[in-house]
């Protein structure tokens, strides 16, 4: 392929990207929610009319060479092979090329439609923050590792790191704190960084909930009359979004004294922001430190003081810098709860005292229209395009083997899969090939002992989701897609699968 068809062929892809999205019915000015996630019979893909050349996969089609992100393995030390997601350059005829763009494009315009919107609802609450509420945007920074300006050769490999958790906080002004005063006429926005530092390196749900004490009580010290708090994170399962970190929601009224909650996730490659940036000038500036001989910073203790002495007074739009340090992060048992169904999905989840002990309402899309704003939630002016809100209960989950960190936690398949999500699955055999499914059904647990095609026995009790169609979709090793009526699978782990 010459350099002018490639030109023509990546603009085309291109157009198609941003057309997609134009395809989808509008309601009230905005993309239809079931348009974007193809449930509509008038939209979609299936609209699209390729060219005869572009689906060509014949022996005389024209070759193209095209890169694709994948999952390669990668040998690391220890002779361990880990998986990283890579650009690998291929070379196909172009209509393999063109039938893996129509795949992408089956779930680009409701992931585009989601960071888009869950963009706008953040942007649209900090500027018209209500009086009594505060925003805040929460972030683990990468660990910071400490260093010395002179150093043996042999400590560069054996680095202490810290933890560093950051906080992007907006609230009205106070004018006895801030020296301005905002009302509701004329409101005054403040934006703070809130820093928690500790040499705890197990980044989990206990973590943030010790963080999230420490801004309460710093709120009480400044005497900020707050009653309801909104939170924006990442999608982070063992951080912010697993059924353990939304357990901990229902109960943030006892454990802060919220009148109203909710937190609030960006959609997942689209949390990047200013706590970000933040992270990084805290660690740069103490990088910095340490080169110029200024301090030295061996432990945790040593980059809060150096943090707390020089670096409270930012220079930038932001009006100050306030740190904490957490020696230890105090965990129990009692933050950790049954699944809640396809949570992968979801976007916000709220609570309120006025509610039942551990009934929490999750939804698809935030929402913070006039009415939302006020939690009038049964009048909100946009539920047609967010799908509206589904209560639900958290229950606890008793397990005295329960042992909950950011290395040994496992994701239940429950909270991964959703009805109409395309999943691809493998077994530990290597010589085994993958598989992808359409999820038609949600889970069940299976009533009886059954065994399943290859001869395993799955026992009674077993949770497994179910091939029901005729045919599955057949992938192999060699990314030669076809179709296979005869899909047989069975994955051991956490939860089961089973294809009949």
């Amino acid at each position: 392929m010459n350099r002018m068809n490639g030109i023509l062929l990546l603009c085309t892809i291109q157009y198609l990207m941003s057309l997609m999205q134009h395809y989808a019915k509008k309601v009230d000015g905005s993309h239809n929610l079931q348009c974007l996630k193809r449930n509509c019979s008038d939209c979609g893909v299936k609209i699209l009319n390729f060219l005869p050349c572009e689906l060509d996969v014949s022996d005389t089609a024209e070759f193209v060479k095209w890169e694709k992100f994948e999952n390669v393995s990668v040998n690391v030390k220890g002779n361990k092979t880990i998986k990283k997601t890579n650009a690998r350059e291929k070379e196909s005829q172009v209509g393999e090329l063109f039938s893996y763009f129509r795949k992408l494009i089956e779930t680009f315009p409701v992931h585009q439609h989601r960071a888009t919107w869950q963009n706008e609802q953040f942007q649209n609450l900090v500027r018209n923050l209500p009086e009594k509420q505060c925003v805040y945007v929460h972030d683990f920074s990468e660990n910071y590792r400490c260093s010395e300006l002179t150093e043996i050769q042999s400590a560069y490999f054996q680095k202490t790191e810290v933890s560093v958790h950051v906080t992007v906080l907006h609230r009205h002004a106070l004018l006895e704190y801030d020296g301005v005063d905002s009302s509701e006429d004329f409101p005054e926005i403040i934006t703070e960084q809130f820093f928690v530092i500790s040499p705890d390196l197990v980044h989990d749900q206990y973590f943030v909930h010790q963080v999230r004490n420490y801004i309460a009580e710093y709120l009480q010290s400044i005497s900020y009359s707050e009653e309801t708090m909104h939170e924006f994170t990442d999608g982070c399962a063992a951080q912010y979004k697993s059924r353990h970190c939304f357990g901990d929601i229902s109960q943030t009224s006892d454990d802060f004294g919220y009148q109203h909650f909710t937190r609030n996730f960006f959609e997942i490659s689209h949390a990047k922001g200013p706590q970000d940036a933040a992270g990084g000038i805290i660690k740069r500036q103490a990088d910095c430190a340490i080169l110029r001989g200024q301090t030295q910073i061996r432990t945790a203790k040593d980059l809060y003081e150096y943090a707390n002495s020089f670096l409270t007074k930012p220079r930038s739009h932001c009006k100050r810098r306030i740190f904490r340090y957490a020696e230890t992060i105090h965990r129990d048992n009692r933050l950790s709860f049954k699944p809640v169904p396809s949570i992968r999905s979801l976007h916000q989840v709220r609570a309120s005292r006025d509610s039942a002990k551990g009934l929490i309402n999750i939804s698809e899309l935030s929402c913070f229209c006039v009415n939302c704003c006020h939690h009038m939630y049964d009048q909100c002016s946009n539920s047609i395009k967010t799908g509206g809100y589904t209560e639900w209960e958290m229950k606890r989950e008793y397990r005295a083997d329960a042992q909950e960190n950011e290395e040994n936690e496992q994701v239940s398949l429950q909270e991964l899969v959703s009805v109409g999500q395309l999943v691809a699955l493998y077994t530990d055999d290597d010589e085994e090939e993958y598989y992808m499914l359409k999820v038609e059904k949600s889970m069940e647990t299976l009533r009886i002992d059954t065994t399943d095609s290859w001869g395993s026995l799955l026992p009674a009790g077993t949770p497994v989701f179910r091939e029901t169609s005729a045919c599955g979709l057949h992938w192999v090793k060699c990314d030669h897609m076809q179709w296979d009526s005869s899909v047989d699978l069975h994955m051991r782990g956490q939860n089961e699968i089973v294809f009949e």
